[in-house]
């Protein structure tokens, strides 16, 4: 199972080194195409990538949209994401799912990876701002690590998920001092071990906790594809298209 887990991650996600030092997650050209798939651009379409990094969602998005803002937090990523894509009609804003530091409608949101480091107090509010921001038919793209399976009522998969993407998605000196030598090897965690001994900004979210945040914004889930049981794409729309 962690051989196939590996294979997919590695079809998806590259795991690189950001310009300021940190371990970061960067989309593959084909996880790229299958968020703008479901995206559906159109040359009349206003697109803004949430977290956008070095740019490689956002570059492939200002291809087919009438216009592309990406907004990023983080200021040398939004330098190389300007030095990478010299000559594309992107622009580029400093700002956050929190503070996005733009006021204007769009009409398509993507994000790629970036939404687990919301913190959980935040989450709400995030996707509250990106149905501010949204047109009326607007549609929010997103891709993420999510636990997409009933992990509530499902300890012995949720317990191989958690242990791989610990591994997975922790910085490698921080994981080796001080999470693998305390994870007991015949213990199944739980969902609920998760929360009671991990603090709140690093849990890992699920679908289920998906729906409820998204219902309290006027928000829901159109459309779901799962590449494993941690990782998918959600397509997420107002619930005025619903109707």
């Amino acid at each position: 199972m962690i051989i196939t887990w590996d294979s997919i991650l590695d079809k998806y996600v590259h795991n690189l080194t950001s310009p300021d030092g940190r371990n970061t997650f960067e989309s593959t050209p084909i996880l790229v195409e299958n968020i703008s798939q479901k995206a559906n651009i159109t040359n009349s379409d206003t697109v803004i990538d949430i977290g956008c990094g070095w740019g490689n969602l956002t570059r492939n998005c200002s291809l087919q949209s009438m216009r592309t803002i990406g907004i990023e937090p983080n200021v040398e990523n939004l330098e190389e994401a300007k030095k990478r894509n010299a000559g594309y009609d992107i622009q580029y804003i400093q700002g956050s799912f929190e503070c996005f530091n733009y006021d204007n409608k769009a009409d398509i949101v993507v994000s790629s990876l970036v939404f687990h480091q919301v913190k959980h107090s935040c989450k709400i509010q995030a996707l509250k701002n990106v149905k501010n921001i949204l047109k009326n038919s607007g549609r929010f793209i997103l891709c993420d690590t999510m636990i997409m399976f009933d992990a509530e009522n499902d300890s012995q998969q949720f317990n191989e998920v958690y242990r791989y993407l610990l591994a997975k998605t922790t910085p490698p000196d921080i994981y080796k001092k001080f999470i693998a030598p305390y994870l007991q090897s015949e213990h199944i965690y739980t969902w609920n071990d998760m929360k009671k001994f991990t603090p709140k900004d690093n849990w890992f979210y699920s679908l289920s906790d998906m729906q409820n945040w998204l219902a309290k914004c006027g928000l829901y889930i159109a459309d779901k594809v799962s590449f494993c049981p941690f990782f998918g794409i959600l397509t997420i729309a107002g619930l005025e298209e619903e109707l």
